[in-house]
């Protein structure tokens, strides 16, 4: 699912406690410990939750039911001291909070933000066109790079012989090693290390929308039956699980990708799990299911829950790796597409 790179997260612990910032960052937990900080999970439908113990959810706010319109939020990032969740439809939605509860709307416009990061002490947003937004404090932002994907979309289109632009949306960004990546619809991948020049890779599986995370070092993308790896993002390896390469079935299609802060994590629409600790070679997970969209916070805490434009009535939780989900208490169906924790917030009701 849509996540925010170890990297960006490493930056935003800089002023928490060291013991702290080791759970943030997928360090176990002691049992019946919990980390400083609040839990926060967003998704369309502009809704927004939180939670002292990942387990029990309030401060619920939405405008309506999870869909694909302008009230999609998409992805959250934390840093200098706040949350920011960006989306949008035909323009941009930021959203901030400080502590969970309270959200401010921002009226700045980049068009439909669909990812964000924080790296070296400021927040940058991604537009689904390749434009980046940038932010100190999550509330002033400015445009510091008007979108590459365009003439790069027109070449490709003319080079096939086609009379219009591909569709390229790109739908999530990661940064690692000083490189930006994004991946997006019929295959399509873009990376920067400048924001100024952009390399576009050879896409993968071209009818295929792809998703991305990264565990600090690489990055991962899956698409429909495909998982490829890269160190820089502009090399790519095939490393299909070896039970569905070459299927082209629909219950062997991918479902979701997530990095516990120890390992990557692939599921399928069968509730198939496979783990990779540095992504180049993933096994299957035995005794263990991985049932919907899997998003994981660290290594013993790991949501589960309906696809973007559902409401999910039983939002789920796993704390042994998938062999055992509970469900939180929520408190009404809630539209989910990124968990993050967020160090340092106070305890909600404080």
């Amino acid at each position: 699912m849509f996540r925010r790179s170890l990297s960006a997260l490493t930056s935003a612990l800089a002023a928490v406690p060291l013991a702290v910032a080791a759970l943030a960052l997928g360090a176990p937990t002691a049992v019946g410990a919990e980390p400083e900080g609040v839990y926060i999970a967003i998704g369309h439908g502009l809704h927004r939750m939180a939670s002292n113990d990942g387990v029990n959810w309030t401060a619920h706010e939405f405008v309506g039911k999870p869909s694909h319109n302008q009230n999609d939020l998409a992805a959250a990032a934390v840093g200098n001291g706040v949350c920011v969740a960006v989306g949008g439809y035909s323009k941009s939605n930021i959203l901030t909070t400080a502590d969970g509860k309270t959200w401010t709307k921002n009226k700045f416009n980049a068009g439909v933000l669909s990812g964000v990061v924080f790296v070296d002490g400021r927040f940058l947003a991604f537009g689904q066109g390749a434009r980046a937004i940038e932010s100190r404090d999550g509330m002033n932002w400015s445009v510091i790079a008007p979108g590459a994907a365009g003439d790069h979309l027109a070449a490709e289109a003319k080079k096939l012989g086609l009379d219009k632009k591909i569709k390229s949306n790109i739908r999530a960004w990661r940064y690692a090693n000083g490189r930006f990546v994004g991946s997006g619809d019929n295959g399509f991948l873009v990376t920067t290390s400048d924001l100024k020049n952009w390399s576009f890779p050879p896409r993968i599986e071209p009818q295929s929308r792809l998703f991305i995370e990264s565990d600090g070092e690489g990055f991962v993308v899956y698409g429909h039956h495909t998982v490829h790896y890269s160190a820089d993002g502009l090399k790519w390896v095939d490393v299909t699980p070896k039970e569905i390469a070459g299927s082209e079935s629909n219950r062997d299609r991918l479902s979701s990708l997530t990095h516990d802060g120890e390992r990557y994590l692939v599921n399928d629409r069968r509730g198939r799990g496979w783990e990779s600790k540095d992504g180049k070679s993933f096994s299957l997970i035995e005794g263990a299911t991985f049932p919907q969209n899997i998003d994981a916070v660290r290594p013993d805490l790991m949501y589960s829950f309906q696809t973007y434009w559902k409401a999910t009535e039983d939002f789920q939780y796993t704390r042994d790796g998938g062999r055992t989900w509970e469900s939180a208490k929520i408190p009404a169906p809630v539209g989910v597409t990124d968990v993050i924790f967020a160090p340092g917030f106070p305890p909600l009701g404080s």
